[in-house]
């Protein structure tokens, strides 16, 4: 932005410069009128890039207010956080669905793809997109990082859902990205959003059940307070 104001100031000084010299050589005046005209051009567009370098400053501004200052406080929010989850899914939470943890300061929430997806899709249900933005309700408005992360179970990829998935990284993923862009669309800045892909090669439980497959096909929200740098 200073090298734009710089530039734009450059070429003000240079159409000052060319408007004395005619009005020194007493040049026509249809002359000196497109000089004008071209220097009050270039001063509305340095106006404009001032107003533009303002609001910028101004939104830092506002980001930098809501920076968490301690771990203490970091947290409290994470505590605040992990009740609100809790409340907001607790039949999800009854019936297995959902699970949520806090771990090394980082809350840690699991839902798992049947209550999100149709089997073998990596398009939101209806529910699922429901419940997705009430993910997006919880998260307060203060700085905090969410990596969506897909995960599957170890069954490999086969039939005409491999026409549309080659892996289980490229179903994982897929699921996750749809999963960011609903909890942007639902109001989650999305520089704070990340989607990520652990395929098969994180289970919670093993792969030799159909239970335990059913608990490895998840998505993983990872939310992460972001404290101020000392």
């Amino acid at each position: 932005m200073s090298t734009q104001n710089e530039a734009l100031q450059e070429r003000i000084d240079l159409l000052e410069e060319r408007l004395a010299a005619c009005n020194s050589q007493r040049l026509d005046s249809s002359v000196v009128i497109q000089f004008q005209g071209a220097m009050i051009e270039a001063k509305a567009r340095e106006i404009e890039a001032q107003q533009d370098l303002l609001s910028t400053q101004q939104s830092v501004i506002r980001e930098q207010a809501q920076v968490i200052n301690t771990q203490a406080e970091a947290v409290e929010i994470v505590a605040r956080t992990y009740n609100t989850m809790s409340n907001a899914f607790r039949p999800q939470l009854g019936a297995g669905q959902v699970t949520i943890k806090v771990e090394n300061g980082i809350l840690r929430m699991n839902l798992s793809s049947e209550i999100l997806f149709p089997s073998g899709s990596a398009a939101l249900s209806e529910s699922g997109s429901d419940l997705v933005a009430k993910v997006a309700e919880g998260l307060e408005q203060i700085p905090y990082q969410v990596v969506v992360a897909g995960h599957t179970d170890n069954m490999p990829i086969g039939g005409r859902l491999a026409e549309r998935f080659a892996t289980n990284w490229d179903l994982a993923a897929a699921r996750a990205v749809s999963i960011t862009r609903k909890l942007e669309s639902s109001g989650v800045p999305g520089r704070r959003l990340v989607a990520g892909s652990f395929g098969k090669y994180s289970p919670v439980a093993s792969n030799n059940t159909e239970e335990g497959r059913a608990k490895n096909r998840r998505i993983e929200f990872r939310i992460v307070p972001i404290v101020r740098s000392q």
